[in-house]
């Protein structure tokens, strides 16, 4: 069964092992094709994800010789999985096989469905959060690609809130300051993360900690963007002092 990575570099993944998609133009028309898994991309909107405003002269051809390759990479992870013409684009047909991100939506589907208690939601998005290998779509250029790439980046960073807050209402606080440590190195600037952590923390009886991390989030809004914290950071410190 094939397995496509996106959320980091793209790579083909087979029973057998890694299969070479190919460079990094060739993995960006894979990346246009497996975001829509299942739905047809029209060939303009193609050329456009892969080559933005400045397609080649003869881009239509160059994206026949990228989908010809890429036909071949993926029979020799799995025959089930093709690339087929269908209503005037292409569809990536993954059949028996799935995608990191796929999944990633389909846990987030079972987490936010009614009656999915605590601790399950918090288990599910750990798996969810683990699929994450990380910067997504890494090595590939492109405007289409950057805008992909925020959105999954803020996409993993709502996950984090939600798992955070699950784990923390069922005790779960020493995964959650694990977790939240390591959230702020890719996220500095999030103020709900911090309020996370701050929240861990006074749940783990360090509020010392908590207000000091108050003052170093309260510098870094300031010193990188100007601004105060949010009222949500205001109103954890001020109970803290209270």
């Amino acid at each position: 069964m094939l397995t496509l990575r996106m959320l980091g570099p793209v790579q083909v993944l087979s029973a057998r092992g890694a299969v070479d998609p190919g460079p990094a133009r060739q993995r960006c028309v894979l990346a246009a094709l497996a975001v829509d898994a299942g739905r047809p991309v029209p060939v303009p909107a193609l050329i456009d994800r892969v080559w933005d405003d400045r397609p080649p002269q003869r881009a239509r051809h160059t994206l026949q010789v990228h989908l010809s390759r890429l036909r071949t990479v993926l029979a020799a992870a799995d025959p089930a999985a093709r690339i087929v013409r269908r209503c005037g684009g292409y569809t990536l047909d993954l059949a028996a096989g799935h995608s990191d991100m796929g999944t990633v939506q389909a846990l987030v589907r079972q987490a936010r469905h009614p009656g999915t208690g605590l601790a399950e939601q918090g288990a599910t998005l750990d798996r969810a959060l683990q699929l994450w290998q990380g910067t997504p779509l890494a090595g590939l250029p492109g405007q289409w690609v950057e805008q992909v790439r925020q959105h999954w980046l803020h996409l993993r960073l709502d996950l984090l809130i939600r798992w955070a807050a699950a784990h923390l209402a069922t005790g779960r606080v020493d995964a959650v300051l694990a977790g939240s440590s390591a959230a702020l190195i890719d996220f500095p600037l999030a103020e709900p993360l911090w309020a996370v952590r701050m929240r861990a923390l006074v749940a783990a009886q360090r509020r010392a900690e908590a207000l000091a991390l108050y003052e170093s989030a309260r510098r870094r809004l300031a010193t990188e963007l100007g601004v105060d914290p949010g009222p949500e950071l205001a109103a954890l410190h001020h109970a803290l002092l209270t």
